[in-house]
């Protein structure tokens, strides 16, 4: 009897833990999943094309025909919302791609080559020295409008920070015993690297990835609101709402509907992080 009193006791701790966890990240993961969803399927949920104008249907305000209205060309804000929420979505998958690639392989290399640590990390606090979003815009305005330089510029200037994260793990597990094993069997530094180390430095960056995601949202609407992201006429969220912001008194759905979008976008990813960062949390699988 007294086992079972234990085991239950046991049991109801750490499903309290895990639901603690799981919370955040069941919220932001549906909030999120529709956001996708509806990004995914937005040519088929309005009969309207993103650049299709209209006169006739200039400045209409939310209706059954228009659900988010209509902007100063007739242009459906619920078809530019759906289209550019598949740009600014892949925009910030790309981001993220390209900063844990930059990162990952940074990081490692810092923080197993004592020798190379020093330089390359100066090298990452030179680029963390500057604000992320006023890097992204220098790099976007050298190499000039268009996604696939936005993509660039961001995934760029968010690689410090993924390296960081990498290097400091890298540096506790090179001391850990299984690596001196590794090691004493002859195996080199790729192997341990790839095969031992980033594994078990994973947990850390798959939870800097949904914030490095969220920031990316918002940094590639910063930068396409001041015009140095996707040119138009192709929406994205960023340029949706730079569009509006001459009628924001007169009309102010055009800037209303993409900013809900990105609040949503964001608050899902940071969410989602929470949840990860506590579910992955070594400290928080202790139940006590």
């Amino acid at each position: 009897m007294t086992d079972l009193t234990a085991f239950r006791s046991f049991s109801t701790r750490l499903t309290t833990r895990m639901s603690a966890a799981h919370l955040p990240l069941l919220i932001g993961g549906v909030i999120f999943g529709l956001i996708v969803l509806a990004a995914a399927l937005g040519p088929f949920l309005t009969p309207y094309g993103p650049e299709d104008t209209s006169l006739m249907e200039r400045f209409k305000g939310p209706s059954l025909a228009h659900p988010f209205g209509t902007d100063s060309f007739g242009r459906d804000i619920l078809s530019r919302v759906l289209h550019g929420g598949h740009v600014s979505l892949g925009i910030g998958l790309a981001v993220i791609t390209i900063s844990a690639g930059l990162g990952i392989a940074i990081g490692a290399t810092a923080g197993y080559f004592p020798r190379l640590d020093n330089p390359i990390m100066r090298v990452m606090d030179a680029g963390e020295a500057f604000p992320t979003l006023l890097m992204a815009i220098a790099l976007a305005a050298v190499l000039g409008p268009g996604i696939t330089n936005v993509i660039l510029a961001l995934g760029v200037a968010y690689a410090p920070r993924t390296a960081r994260i990498v290097r400091a793990s890298i540096l506790v597990l090179s001391q850990q015993q299984f690596v001196e094993a590794a090691r004493a069997s002859g195996a080199g530094p790729l192997r341990i690297i790839g095969l031992h180390l980033l594994p078990n430095a994973m947990a850390p960056v798959v939870v800097q990835m949904t914030f490095i995601f969220a920031d990316a949202v918002l940094a590639e609407a910063a930068l396409s609101f001041i015009g140095v992201g996707p040119p138009p006429p192709a929406p994205t969220w960023g340029n949706i709402i730079a569009d509006g912001r001459t009628y924001l008194y007169s009309a102010s759905w055009i800037t209303l509907f993409p900013g809900l979008a990105i609040f949503l976008t964001v608050l899902s990813l940071n969410l989602m992080g929470d949840g990860l960062r506590d579910l992955l949390d070594p400290r928080l699988k202790k139940v006590t």
